[in-house]
């Protein structure tokens, strides 16, 4: 085998001394045809990638994908000066799409721990303004 390599290895090279443009024409036509090939793949890095296609999540988010053109988590954010208010509305909301048959679960109330350390990003300016006045 080692020989084998060799022979082969000395045949190449006696060639391609012999005849510079056939190796380089055989090398650009393997660089383009790869070129040409890479543009056609692709790479699917979502978690549902993952999943086989017939689980409920993965079927759930294509169904969600069909109808509302996204597979993200619907949320709805209320808010006005009356903050009873908000609460008895977000809890009307919930209640509404609890309703819906195709809704698994829904959450009314979030962890707000990261969002209290990062309140001040999330004030208007003008709210803002008046805090600092």
């Amino acid at each position: 085998m080692h020989r084998f390599v060799l022979r082969l290895l000395e045949r190449y090279t006696r060639f391609s001394v012999a005849r510079p443009a056939i190796p380089l024409l055989v090398i650009a036509a393997t660089s383009g045809l790869g070129i040409l090939g890479a543009r056609r793949i692709g790479l699917d890095a979502s978690f549902e990638a993952l999943l086989p296609t017939n689980t409920p999540s993965v079927q759930a988010g294509l169904e969600a994908r069909r109808r509302v053109g996204t597979s993200d988590l619907y949320v709805i954010a209320i808010r006005s000066p009356d903050p009873r208010a908000n609460f008895r509305f977000a809890e009307a909301v919930a209640a509404r799409v609890r309703a819906w048959p195709e809704t698994q679960w829904a959450m009314d109330r979030i962890d707000l721990g990261a969002f209290r350390d990062r309140a001040l990003l999330y004030m208007d300016l003008a709210e803002l303004r008046e805090l600092v006045d």
